[in-house]
């Protein structure tokens, strides 16, 4: 019984160590997809596009919706962005508080801000 339990705790503390804060959540309402926290711009100064579809970064949606490349998500549902760029469901969220509240639950905690290319 001992063994198992260890195993069992390794195991948890490796999941814990795999899913680092991030440095965004994606709101997905629909056609809207907003965000809180930090996100890359990359270009030339004609030309940006800014990185949030990076490992790591939680996308909550607050309704059922398809994004690009056929990925989606059911309403009331986080998931997190896999190595592979593609979802892994993360747990359920509770639809009726903020953007800034449901950020803040996964340590996300200051305002959009665009880091822009020097």
């Amino acid at each position: 019984m001992k063994r198992i339990c260890v195993v069992a705790l390794c195991g948890i503390v490796t999941a814990c160590a795999e899913s680092p804060s991030p440095h965004a959540v994606l709101f997905v309402d629909g056609d809207d997809v907003s965000f809180r926290g930090a996100i890359t711009a990359d270009g030339d100064g004609e030309w940006v596009s800014f990185d949030v579809w990076v490992p790591g970064n939680v996308v909550v949606f607050r309704t059922d919706a398809t994004l690009e490349e056929g990925r989606s998500g059911e309403a009331g549902r986080a998931y997190r962005i896999r190595e592979d760029l593609t979802l892994g469901q993360i747990g359920s969220v509770d639809l009726t508080k903020s953007d800034e509240e449901l950020a803040a639950e996964f340590g996300v905690t200051e305002e959009a801000t665009l880091e822009l290319p020097q």
